[in-house]
């Protein structure tokens, strides 16, 4: 409501506020970190983890240092902005890097993890992640623990701002049908191009629940390990009933989210805090109001558990918080006959937020799971 209030207030006076750099009740309250050309790039840097990807070109010889969601977000929704690659703050032996594909037609910008290597390489193991939400934000810097720890065992993690997420949020028209088809076309591209590499679907909270359904949805999707990293396992209607509970317990209203109010519009390109971000082009709504009407009506009453079972899927593990309240957690605490393709794992001192020390616990268990230690390459 104060956000709501500063705005009414800034437009009044005819000094519009800059919104939000990313899905955050405000901005970080330090600067943000400078924006600086570091050394020219060897050429063909990263070109071939693109091509391996499926990616559109890219020219990647200007890095940006430590990347934050206060620089990235900006140049993920531009598209004039070309491709850059982020220098990790936290470990010198990962990149994230921007570049894009093309899914039915549309732009979809991409940002991938990888070791930093200067040889031309096909992957074993390809991560294809799918953030949270609605509008969940891909940019590199909000919490790369999960993907850093993937990619430090060498696999390329692929995070795609598919149908839903804060980059093309498309509200109040319910997104996840067009999600869920997004997800299953990466799926069969990312397939195309690596014939031989494993294939682990992965999803972070809401994601976890859009992965399920897009690998419950068809029989063929060629896929080898599904990986739900504290999902929704509530229905629709069963987490919007939980979300008002927790929100009369604890007293506290949900976050006002930022979305383009024209996201078919090209954005305005300032990679830093400019004020020339015009408020006409952002709206505020509640995290409730874009939850609800993420869902088309025929999906509210399904939770996560029907889609993992009556048909062969591939190991599937969920990984979920030990004291996470907002997901429907004792759905699977009580669950006495999961299917043995179905591994669970506890995290304890863990809500819905994954630190990265359970990022860790979750890498390693998907490397014993899926079986990726073993892989040289997929025979079929």
């Amino acid at each position: 409501m104060l956000l709501l209030a500063s705005a009414a207030v800034a437009i009044a006076q005819d000094s519009p506020p800059r919104p939000p750099d990313f899905v955050a009740p405000s901005p970080p309250p330090e600067p943000p970190t400078p924006v600086t050309a570091a050394t020219k790039l060897p050429a063909g840097y990263l070109d071939e983890i693109g091509t391996q990807l499926g990616l559109n070109p890219c020219d990647y010889s200007v890095p940006r240092r430590a990347g934050r969601p206060i620089n990235a977000v900006a140049l993920v929704e531009a598209p004039g902005s070309g491709c850059v690659v982020w220098d990790s703050s936290s470990t010198a032996k990962i990149n994230s890097f921007l570049g894009s594909m093309n899914v039915d037609g549309i732009r979809v910008p991409v940002i991938a993890y990888a070791k930093k290597l200067f040889r031309p390489i096909t992957p074993s193991v390809l991560v294809l992640d799918l953030v949270g939400g609605p509008a969940g934000d891909i940019s590199p810097g909000l919490n790369d623990s999960m993907q850093e720890a993937l990619a430090q065992r060498g696999a390329i993690v692929v995070k795609p701002a598919y149908a839903g997420t804060r980059h093309r949020s498309r509200y109040p028209a319910p997104d996840l049908d067009g999600a869920v088809r997004e997800v299953v076309e990466i799926v069969r591209q990312l397939r195309r191009a690596n014939p031989h590499s494993r294939l682990i679907v992965m999803g972070e909270s809401l994601g976890g629940y859009i992965a399920a359904k897009a690998v419950s949805s068809q029989d063929d999707i060629p896929v080898d390990g599904l990986s739900l990293i504290v999902p929704l396992v509530y229905s629709p209607d069963q987490a919007i009933e939980n979300f008002r509970r927790l929100a009369r317990v604890s007293g506290k209203q949900f976050t006002p989210l930022w979305i383009r109010s024209d996201p078919s519009r090209s954005p305005v390109q300032p990679v830093d805090r400019s004020t020339r971000l015009r408020v006409s082009e952002y709206r505020a709504v509640s995290s409730m109001d874009l939850f609800e009407g993420y869902f088309p009506p025929e999906a509210r009453t399904t939770g996560l558990l029907a889609y993992l079972t009556g048909k062969t899927r591939p190991p599937t593990l969920i990984a979920y918080g030990a004291t996470d309240e907002r997901v429907g957690i004792e759905a699977l605490q009580a669950a006495t006959s999961l299917p043995g393709n179905i591994h669970l794992l506890k995290l304890d001192h863990s809500g819905h937020a994954i630190n990265a020390a359970a990022a860790e616990r979750v890498a390693t268990m998907m490397w014993s799971t899926f079986s990726l230690s073993s892989h040289k390459g997929r025979s079929n």
